[in-house]
């Protein structure tokens, strides 16, 4: 029997669904806006850049070993969903262990490296975390299988919720970096115990079991992912922060945060939706490659959108919450309007394809290749030393991965070609529209009107655009489901 498609082919259906999830990346991606959005009023822009090393620190060794177990546990049949939460848990908190050791022996060499030699206890003060962390009970996020978000919504949201106010506590008392530690450690204990609270299943570990061998062998190619998202996302941080000063970093994070921060809050709503689709879709080859040609469109309008977003408007917006200081130039906008809409791209639905199908190794190749914007950062720095040249080295970085990412695709199953689709060119010729738009405004000075009018008429075409893409891409998936229950007895 065919399994049918949890979602309706109508946008109520789909809000209704899909908004918990919108909630939990909200919350995600929307704290460490509001965490600097604080720091930025309480802290002198020198602590504000220390602050943004220890983050860096943290989420470097915390993305680089992300072996995302939960997705385990998805590919696992559901007659042992015990049996692998088991064994993942028990991955976890080996990986836990051993990353935890390794960030206590870098954090000297990192606060040498970034000439805070006399701070390095800072650092390994964050090497703890990592371990407790990974105690945290994955039933939780393994809900989303089932379009289940809340469970998440309550233990992600109570947990930040609780760090934030911590955060702010702590910055008011001592007004320094002390802050950003306390709050790290009030997140991850409050995350372990509200997961245990919400979890449908016992807390087991299964060091033994032979799924425990699976989850390794699903698991190991992703450290590599884990390590090329880790340096793409975190390395630029300690190249800044090595080339320039704190305070130059500090500068540099507000405005990487304000660009990053909705791009992750798409990407993890897209990853979710998408993985899920898929998974539902079952073994109709058919049904697949339209859900998959869907979702190239959904992911190539929205990264569009945003693109333009970011190359138009995201200057004055980061002046205006912010305050003047925290400003950027039009070509460095331009680069990170452009670099979004690379990532996004090649993002999706490329990531939950091949996890659907397991292939996690070429999902890997994709994300390591992207940490060689780091090596095009230390190049650049022989010739020029300027923010516009890190930035031009992510985008570097991310059109490489960009580049193989499309080779792997061609190269999987029959689906898998389908990944990129022609909506990707045409969101292209849009973003590149927006470029040259803002081109001819800051060449006028950045008049507001004229700023706002170009905006809303990139907004109409863009809204265009998908209405007609859109409606017969979901007419033929309308259509082949349809055939599908017809022919189901």
């Amino acid at each position: 029997m065919t399994a049918r498609i949890p979602f309706d082919f109508n946008v109520l259906g789909n809000v209704k669904r899909s908004y918990p999830l919108v909630i939990v990346g909200a919350i995600e991606s929307g704290s460490p806006f509001l965490r600097m959005f604080a720091l930025t009023r309480i802290l002198s822009l020198f602590e504000v850049g220390f602050v943004s090393i220890l983050t860096a620190f943290s989420m470097f060794f915390e993305l680089s070993t992300d072996i995302a177990m939960y997705r385990f546990v998805f590919s696992v049949p559901k007659q042992r969903y015990h049996e692998a939460l088991a064994a993942a848990h028990a991955l976890s908190v080996a990986r836990g262990v051993v990353v935890s050791i390794l960030a206590l022996c870098a954090a000297p060499i990192v606060a040498w490296a970034v000439s805070l030699s006399d701070e390095w206890m800072s650092f390994a003060a964050l090497a703890p975390t990592i371990l407790l962390r990974s105690f945290e009970h994955l039933a939780p996020r393994v809900a989303e299988r089932d379009f289940r978000y809340w469970p998440q919504v309550k233990t992600t949201g109570l947990s930040l919720a609780l760090s934030l106010i911590v955060v702010v506590i702590v910055a008011v008392i001592t007004r320094s970096h002390v802050a950003i530690i306390a709050s790290a450690y009030a997140q991850v204990i409050s995350s372990v115990v509200l997961s245990r609270w919400y979890a449908d299943a016992p807390y087991r570990l299964d060091f033994r079991g032979p799924l425990f061998q699976d989850a390794f062998r699903f698991a190991y190619p992703l450290l590599a992912n884990g390590l090329g998202l880790s340096i793409a996302l975190q390395g630029d941080r300690f190249v800044v922060a090595a080339l320039f000063d704190l305070k130059i970093l500090a500068l540099y994070s507000v405005i990487m945060l304000a660009v990053i921060v909705p791009m992750f809050l798409m990407a993890r709503v897209l990853q979710s939706t998408i993985l899920a689709r898929l998974f539902h879709a079952g073994a109709n080859a058919m049904r697949l490659r339209l859900e998959v040609r869907l979702a190239s469109s959904v992911v190539a309008i929205l990264a569009a959108a945003y693109a333009g977003g970011v190359v138009l408007l995201m200057n004055p917006i980061i002046a205006l919450v912010f305050g003047p200081k925290f400003h950027a130039g039009g070509a460095a906008m331009i680069l990170l309007g452009v670099g979004a809409f690379v990532r996004l791209v090649r993002s999706e639905p490329f990531t939950s394809l091949m996890l659907n199908e397991g292939r996690t190794k070429r999902l890997a190749a994709s994300n390591v290749v992207a940490s060689s914007s780091l090596g095009f950062m230390v190049l650049f720095s022989f010739f020029t030393r300027s923010v516009d040249a890190v930035l031009a080295a992510r985008l570097l970085g991310e059109t490489a991965s960009l580049v193989v990412t499309l080779v792997m695709a061609r190269r999987a199953p029959a689906i898998g070609r389908y990944a990129f689709s022609s909506s990707t060119v045409v969101g292209l010729l849009f973003t590149g529209a927006a470029c040259l738009a803002s081109v001819a405004l800051e060449a006028a000075g950045d008049p507001i009107g004229l700023l706002l009018a170009a905006s809303a008429a990139y907004g109409i075409a863009i809204l265009l655009w998908a209405m007609w893409d859109l409606r017969r891409r979901m007419s033929r998936l309308r259509a082949e489901n349809a055939q599908a229950e017809r022919a189901t007895p």
